[in-house]
């Protein structure tokens, strides 16, 4: 069913939905406040960014014609310009992982794993740990318990994070 077809037939989110989630992506930037990063500089600009409401439902799910996600790209897109070489590199050596020997691991062919994983679990790392880890001899410390995302399920987004 196409975008167009999901409004013809009522599956638009309902403006409850829509405050919801400019209320989560405005409390984001509260939650960032006391990270190591990003920096308050790059907090302003992203405030300043929109953010999308988007159809994409989950294959197979009963509910696949109504769900919906929320698209902070042009805040992702700030965040990744606001990296030095350090973490690009552990996000490189994250991308080669995930294609070379992570995919071992997956056996369901609704399961994925994407990109988006490993640039997700690198912002929460680089909010959670000091920056005097990320230096030149250490180039990738992704410790599990900083991700953010070692519990079973959907993957929360960096600008909407569970509590």
């Amino acid at each position: 069913m196409s975008w167009f077809t999901q409004m013809q037939h009522g599956f638009w989110p309902s403006q409850e939905t829509l405050q919801a989630a400019q209320i989560e992506v405005m409390s984001w930037f509260t939650k960032m406040q006391q990270g190591f990063w990003p920096s308050q500089e790059t907090l302003q600009a992203a405030g300043t960014c929109p953010i999308f409401l988007v159809p994409d439902g989950c294959h197979g799910s009963p509910n696949e014609q109504i769900e919906w996600r929320i698209t902070p790209n042009l805040i992702e897109r700030l965040l990744m310009f606001s990296l030095n070489m350090i973490p690009i590199k552990c996000l490189v050596v994250l991308k080669m992982l995930k294609t070379q020997e992570f995919v071992k691991y997956i056996h369901c062919e609704h399961c994925k794993f994407t990109t988006f994983h490993c640039k997700t679990a690198l912002f929460f790392t680089l909010n959670r740990t000091p920056p005097t880890v990320w230096t030149h001899r250490m180039y990738c410390q992704m410790p599990s318990n900083n991700s953010g995302i070692s519990q079973p399920g959907p993957v929360p987004t960096f600008h909407c994070r569970r509590s």
